[in-house]
């Protein structure tokens, strides 16, 4: 299957990194990801694969101030 950059993109939006790590699926990612889709002339969501990592080694939960 044929997936958005050939990743997997982070949703942990909860996570300190999320934004600049490089697996984040931000905004600018789907503006792009649905671009890229329709650069086929494909209809409907770019097909994207996502996860939260909440659970993997990489999270770094955000402390509240």
């Amino acid at each position: 299957m044929i997936v958005y950059k050939d990743r997997q993109f982070c949703t942990s939006s909860k996570c300190s990194e999320f934004g600049t790590c490089w697996r984040s699926f931000t905004p600018r990612e789907q503006e792009n990801a649905e671009r890229w889709w329709k650069g086929f002339g494909l209809e409907g969501h770019a097909p994207v694969d996502m996860r939260s990592y909440e659970n993997d080694k990489c999270y770094n939960p955000k402390m509240d101030k």
